[in-house]
């Protein structure tokens, strides 16, 4: 659920940093841990640009420097990147495009992420978000504002990992399931409105089904707490709330806690 709630969050927030607004348009990137490179056509940084920009990525430490090279030339300081981006060996995207301003659209043709430990991999993903503009901080506009209105859709997203609502809900459905196995998702729907979320998804796994949600999300911006409670989870006409939530409590560490119907992130 983690992954799925803050990955268009993350987005929102992967190149800008602190900035009023923004575009990228067709942007296509690779990267190989520390350098990465790619080419937008258009790439702007609170202005607007519509000419092809060169994008150079370097990790140094735990942030990332990014320079921006054509019509606007700009280094740009990517500090306290989400775990997703900062453990990553490799990134790919394609045909990445986010306008940033009183709201936060979003669209992408492909994405992975991989390390040793966990892959992402994402395709025809699109999300549209609200942003509160009461906090200084974006990553806070946009969780707010996100957790008020939302939109997120994915034509796949498959995922290998040792934690998250969807290798909970295969442990739960197949003991005999690894949860390092990938699970993959098809036609993934998260709708937000006034913090309250429906999910649906297709699992594609060793049982494969329909799984449907819905629960409620709330934020405490000075504790950077995610408390999101599940209310029912079904996948096909069984409720498997309560055993996902005896797999999910196996997975608790200092950045999760689990109290049935509550799940606590930390995201600092």
């Amino acid at each position: 659920m983690k992954k799925i709630i803050c990955l268009g969050l993350m987005f929102s927030s992967i190149t800008y940093g602190q900035v009023s607004q923004g575009e990228i348009k067709n942007f296509n990137f690779d990267y190989q841990s520390p350098l990465g490179q790619g080419t937008a056509e258009s790439f702007s940084y609170e202005s607007k640009f519509a000419t092809e920009q060169k994008v150079l990525v370097e990790k140094v430490g735990e942030d990332f420097k990014i320079k921006l090279e054509g019509v606007e030339e700009r280094e740009i300081e990517f500090k306290n990147p989400p775990a997703l981006i900062k453990d990553s060996e490799s990134i790919h995207l394609s045909n990445f495009n986010l306008t940033l301003n009183q709201t936060a659209t979003l669209s992408m043709g492909k994405a992975n992420f991989s390390s040793p430990d966990k892959d992402l991999d994402l395709s025809s993903f699109t999300l549209n978000c609200n942003r509160f503009a009461g906090h200084t901080a974006l990553m806070d506009q946009m969780i707010v504002g996100c957790l008020e209105k939302m939109l997120i859709k994915a034509g796949g997203f498959n995922s290998r990992a040792e934690e998250g609502i969807e290798q909970a809900l295969n442990k739960a459905l197949d003991m005999g399931f690894d949860a390092k196995q990938s699970v993959g998702i098809k036609n993934m729907n998260l709708k937000i409105t006034a913090g309250k979320f429906d999910l649906s998804a297709e699992i594609k796994a060793q049982i494969s089904g329909k799984a449907t949600g819905n629960g409620s999300i709330r934020y405490d911006q000075p504790t950077k707490k995610l408390t999101v409670k599940l209310s029912q989870l079904k996948f096909g006409i069984l409720d498997v709330t309560s055993r996902v939530f005896d797999e999910l409590e196996k997975l608790e560490n200092a950045n999760i806690q689990v109290n049935q119907p509550y799940i606590y992130f930390t995201l600092k």
